[in-house]
């Protein structure tokens, strides 16, 4: 994809500010520059889920995925207070 294209696609204004993080992306290994446009490597998302996993991501998110699920859990199986029922006589002096 040439560049002008990405910057439209990213909503950037100036492609050459975007040119300026090309160089890191490609030095990451993220983009590869083709017949004058970026792409990406072809196992990009294999090494994407390789550094997610490796990095902890994926597993913080379970974590929390699980966290949210106990907490709705709970909450769904909450003991609701009632108020306390009032004699008559309670009810008369209240008037």
């Amino acid at each position: 994809m040439p560049l002008a294209e990405l910057a439209r696609l990213l909503n950037v204004t100036r492609p050459r500010n975007l040119k300026r993080n090309m160089a890191l992306l490609e030095g990451l290994g993220l983009l590869e520059y083709v017949d004058g446009g970026y792409v990406t490597p072809a196992d990009f998302e294999a090494r994407m889920e390789r550094e997610l996993e490796d990095s902890g991501c994926n597993e913080a998110e379970r974590s929390q995925r699980e966290a949210v699920a106990r907490e709705q859990a709970a909450f769904r199986n909450r003991a609701v207070d009632k108020a306390p029922e009032r004699k008559a006589a309670q009810v008369e002096d209240a008037m």
